[in-house]
């Protein structure tokens, strides 16, 4: 943390960390092996760390790139459509631009797309 505090530690089997506390802090990784070759396939690997965000984001759906690429609008978007066994229908998102000024260059978003059965 800032105040050079070792916070955790762990093995070659991940777990879950989560940090109690906001500020700064550094990640230290050692990685050791007897075989170079292997230490130099992980030199550019990359950390993954989550975070929650502040805000929801609720995504627009729409039916078409273009309609998507415009931005989203009432008349653009669609919440429901019905679809017959077989049919394929493209579904494409479109974020608000506040909604994206929550991130950073790099950040990206993971979460669920629910499809449900009407009746």
């Amino acid at each position: 943390d800032a105040g050079k505090n070792v916070v955790a530690t762990q093995d070659i089997y991940p777990k879950v960390m989560k940090l109690d506390r906001k500020g700064e802090y550094t990640v230290r990784v050692s990685i050791r092996h007897d075989d170079a070759t292997v230490l130099e396939r992980v030199k550019d690997a990359t950390l993954l760390l989550t975070q929650s965000i502040k805000n929801k984001v609720v995504p627009k759906q729409h039916g078409s790139l273009a309609r998507a690429l415009v931005g989203p609008s009432k008349k653009s978007t669609w919440s429901s459509a019905t679809i017959t066994e077989g049919q394929e229908v493209p579904v494409f998102l479109s974020f608000l631009e506040e909604q994206l000024n929550q991130g950073s260059p790099g950040d990206f978003l993971v979460g669920n797309l629910d499809i449900t059965l009407g009746g």
